[in-house]
């Protein structure tokens, strides 16, 4: 994870993005955290915030408290994962 975290501080998003998904993939909440924050901002990803909001919770329910807070702010916000894209699946 440390060589991930110093690829990511370095913003050499490229190298730190497959690092991170090795870890997140074995369950480390900061590595599914970060990448959540990745996706969010779009850091060497396309912004995406279903992708954003999905491993921002598998991090906060490992009571990571980075996305705890994220997703209280996110809350506070108003901000819900899209909605329209499922109602307009179901009603096809």
């Amino acid at each position: 994870m440390e060589e991930a975290r110093r690829a990511y501080l370095a913003r050499d998003y490229e190298r730190a993005l497959p690092l991170l998904r090795e870890q997140a993939a074995l369950g480390n909440p900061h590595a599914q955290y970060t990448l959540g924050y990745m996706y969010y901002y779009g850091q060497g990803v396309p912004e995406d915030v279903e992708e954003a909001l999905r491993w921002i919770r598998m991090a906060a329910a490992q009571g990571d408290a980075h996305a705890l807070e994220a997703l209280s702010s996110l809350a506070a916000a108003g901000l819900r994962p899209q909605e329209k894209t499922v109602t307009t699946e179901s009603n096809n």
